[in-house]
């Protein structure tokens, strides 16, 4: 079975067409800024003057992180980067406000910055519930999640309703496909 941490990594690049390797600095999952303006389809200097505009606002080593490198071009010279923290990619996207926006947000925060939480959590947790997780990720309706982990679908909404408290964001709630794929039922089945 996959891991949850590759089938997450796997949806967001469906979701975005971006693959977003897992970056941390100090515990903390980043990510820069040449991935965001990729994933959000803008400008890197859009971003840097949003930053540069508000720098009073973040705190560095909570909302970013300023890694300074040799340049991979030259090797004689050494050149700062940033990442940016979960806060701190939030605040700095606060003004991108259009649909791919607000989608590519609620993609990064569930599932790249708050993924090893859930991660963590997972391994605790009876094999059916597992199941469904893994189930609903791959876009299963609450239905169809249930019958392959042998529950029904009362029992997969209540297993839901539990874990939100976690932090686990169930997909399709309506029980509708949104980004499903018929061959990903075809593999899962």
């Amino acid at each position: 079975m996959t891991t949850y941490k590759e089938l997450v990594m796997s949806k967001f690049m469906q979701t975005t067409g971006v693959d977003l390797p897992v970056k941390e600095i100090k515990g903390q999952r980043v990510v820069s800024y040449k991935q965001i303006a990729e994933l959000h389809q803008v400008p890197v200097k859009n971003l840097q003057y949003n930053f540069n505009y508000n720098q009073k606002h973040f705190i560095e080593g909570t909302d970013y992180f300023k890694i300074t490198e040799q340049n991979p071009h030259t090797k004689n010279f050494m050149v700062s980067k940033l990442y940016f923290t979960e806060s701190g990619y939030l605040m700095l996207v606060k003004s991108l406000t259009d649909d791919l926006s607000w989608a590519v947000q609620r993609e990064l925060v569930n599932g790249y910055f708050r993924g090893e939480m859930l991660e963590k959590v997972l391994a605790f947790l009876p094999r059916k519930v597992q199941k469904v997780i893994y189930y609903r990720s791959l876009g299963l309706t609450q239905k169809e999640a249930g019958l392959l982990a042998g529950m029904s679908k009362d029992s997969v909404k209540r297993v839901e309703r539990r874990l939100k408290g976690l932090g686990y964001k169930a997909p399709n709630l309506s029980g509708k496909r949104s980004h499903f794929k018929e061959k990903q039922l075809e593999v899962a089945l």
